[in-house]
């Protein structure tokens, strides 16, 4: 009896010393933990700004983090680049703590755009007018500062460099180099899709070769590849020989290509598809159709560019 009552009193011993020690460890953890996080400072950014974080400690020892990539990315030595607008945390590993840093992107104003391609571009709906209807001149309308808006639009021409009329013999793509735009509208595939002209392999093949040498300007535009309109074959206009089966294979190319080239898509192949009262014969938009296509560049840029300055809106009251 007295045997079993030392067994028992060494069991609880041995179970209170235990729930002891998982108490003072859990406190222990707890406090490591609330220890192991620091709060930087914040930062402002407008989209495509680059800026490097100052850590608190002069050392190359950190892991850097983004929490969320599509608004924000940083690179090995603490230098973050803003994509999108909206709000980020960049983390800084070092030594089992983590630092916080809150990186605001903003939106920001436009110097210039270059918009790159065939006649569509170039106003050929609005040729008798294309001075103030042609898509990139209601484009600049569309800002309430200054902003050049170059019209690089050649009717006819071809993205491939084997079509009828390549665009690359205009002397534009070398412009477009020279600019160095805040932003380049590209969209080029319509004459492509002509038989004649059509090879879909050599077309994403050389599209992709484009949009690589545009996102290697000095400035880092910003690119968005544009699917051109649908065809509207039931149009009273002059006729076509322009495929539309391979029209309609565009969107699905286009965005393959922006994916693999990580570039904004902005698709306006439905956007005045069935109005032939936007058409001006079966291939181009009149006025009214810029305006459809005007208002959905507008819409897409928007997500990161300041089209109303607030300046200048209060300085006209």
């Amino acid at each position: 009896m007295h045997v079993r009552k030392v067994i028992i009193v060494i069991v609880c011993t041995f179970l209170v010393s235990m729930s002891l020690y998982f108490v003072g460890s859990s406190q222990t953890k707890r406090s490591v933990t609330a220890s192991s996080y620091r709060k930087g400072r914040s930062y402002t950014l407008f989209v495509h700004q680059k800026q490097k974080i100052n850590f608190v400690k002069k050392t190359n020892k950190v892991k850097w983090k983004s929490k969320n990539k599509k608004i924000a990315t940083v690179d090995k030595n603490g230098i973050v680049t803003a994509k999108k607008v909206g709000k980020v945390r960049i983390q800084a590993i070092y030594k089992h703590i983590i630092y916080h840093y809150i990186v605001n992107v903003k939106s920001r104003k436009i110097s210039k755009i270059d918009c790159v391609g065939d006649s569509i571009t170039y106003g050929t709906g609005v040729v008798q007018t294309r001075s103030t209807d042609a898509y990139p001149v209601m484009l600049k309308r569309a800002f309430s500062y200054n902003v050049t808006v170059n019209n690089y639009g050649m009717p006819s021409y071809t993205l491939q460099d084997e079509g009828n009329l390549p665009y690359r013999s205009t002397g534009y793509i070398q412009r477009v180099m020279s600019d160095k735009p805040d932003v380049i509208i590209v969209m080029l595939g319509t004459n492509d899709c002509k038989p004649i002209n059509w090879n879909k392999d050599r077309y994403i093949k050389e599209y992709t070769a484009l949009i690589k040498q545009f996102k290697g300007i000095s400035s880092h535009p910003d690119v968005y590849m544009m699917i051109p309109p649908a065809l509207d074959l039931s149009h009273v206009g002059r006729k076509t020989t322009i495929s539309e089966k391979n029209v309609n294979a565009l969107p699905g190319i286009i965005k393959g290509i922006a994916k693999k080239t990580h570039v904004h898509v902005i698709n306006l192949h439905d956007v005045i598809k069935g109005h032939s009262e936007y058409y001006f014969d079966k291939v181009h938009p009149n006025k009214q159709g810029n305006q459809k296509i005007v208002k959905k560049i507008v819409s897409a840029l928007s997500k990161e560019y300041i089209f109303k300055d607030q300046k200048s809106k209060t300085s006209k009251k």
